[in-house]
C-alpha cells in the first residue's frame, strides 16, 4: 500500500510538471511574431552574410527610444514587427567609410542617435549585417519604427543597377530578408518613396515631409520587377 501511494504521488507530480511545461511553452518567445522568433529558425538567411556590428549599446538604445518617443509617440528602441524594407545609396565609396559613419553615432539635425542601416551591400557584392534585426535604426524619416534598412556602397541608385555583382547581391539579400520577416514585394521601397508608404508616421513638424532622392520610383520599378522574378517565398 505504501508503494502504491508513492507511485500515485509520483505520477501526479509528473502530470503537474508536464502541464506547467506545456503552459509555459505556449507563451514562449518562439511563438512570437517578428524577427526575434524568425531569425533563430532561419539559418539559410545567414549564409553568405558577414557580420560586423557597429556599437549599439545601452546609451544608443536609450537615444533611439527617446527619438521614437518624439517621432512616433512611444519610447521604444526595439524593432518588433517590421513592415518594410527600405533601400538606400550610401553616397560613399567604400564599406569602411559607411561603417565609420554609422559607428561614430554623430547627431543629425541636432538629434541622437546617429544614422545607421541594418545591412550594407558592397560594390563587389559583399553583404554585411551591421545591426540586429531586433533594433531600430535611424535611416528613414517617418518609418524607422517599422523599417529595415539596406545601404548600398557607391554613388547613385541608378549606377547600382548597372553593377551586376552589387545588383545581384542586393536582390539576393532583399529576397531572403523579405521572406524572413514576411514583407511583400510592394513593401520593398526606395528611400525616395518613403512619403508614399501607408506606414508613414512623423510627429516632428520640423521633419515631416522630408525624404531623400536615392532609389526613386523609376529605379524601384526595375528593382521590384527583378525581385518578383525570383518567385514567391518558400512555405515553412
Amino acid at each position: 500500500d505504501r508503494l502504491m501511494r508513492v507511485l500515485r504521488i509520483a505520477a501526479a507530480v509528473t502530470c503537474l510538471v508536464l502541464a506547467a511545461s506545456f503552459a509555459a511553452s505556449s507563451d514562449s518567445p518562439s511563438h512570437a511574431a517578428g524577427p526575434t522568433a524568425i531569425t533563430a529558425s532561419a539559418p539559410s538567411f545567414i549564409k553568405g552574410i558577414h557580420r560586423q556590428k557597429i556599437p549599439f549599446g545601452i546609451t544608443r538604445k536609450r537615444e533611439m527610444a527617446a527619438y521614437s518617443k518624439r517621432h512616433y509617440g512611444k519610447a521604444e528602441w526595439r524593432l518588433r514587427d517590421p513592415k518594410l524594407i527600405v533601400l538606400h545609396t550610401a553616397e560613399a565609396p567604400t564599406f569602411g567609410s559607411v561603417f565609420n559613419t554609422f559607428a561614430t553615432n554623430e547627431p543629425l539635425f541636432g538629434q541622437l542617435p546617429g544614422v545607421c542601416s541594418h545591412f550594407v551591400v558592397g560594390s563587389h557584392g559583399a553583404k554585411v549585417q551591421l545591426v540586429s534585426l531586433r533594433i531600430r535604426c535611424r535611416h528613414v524619416i517617418g518609418l524607422n519604427h517599422v523599417a529595415v534598412g539596406i545601404e548600398h556602397v557607391g554613388y547613385g541608385s541608378a549606377g547600382m543597377l548597372k553593377d551586376k555583382k552589387q545588383f545581384r547581391a542586393s536582390l539576393d539579400l532583399t529576397q531572403r530578408l523579405r521572406c524572413l520577416i514576411g514583407v511583400p514585394v510592394h513593401d520593398v521601397i526606395g528611400h525616395n518613396e518613403s512619403l508614399r508608404s501607408r506606414f508613414y508616421r512623423e510627429r516632428d513638424h520640423s521633419q515631416r515631409g522630408q525624404t531623400s532622392s536615392d532609389f526613386p520610383r523609376r529605379v524601384m520599378k526595375v528593382y521590384r520587377r527583378q525581385l518578383a522574378r525570383r518567385g514567391p517565398c518558400p512555405q515553412s
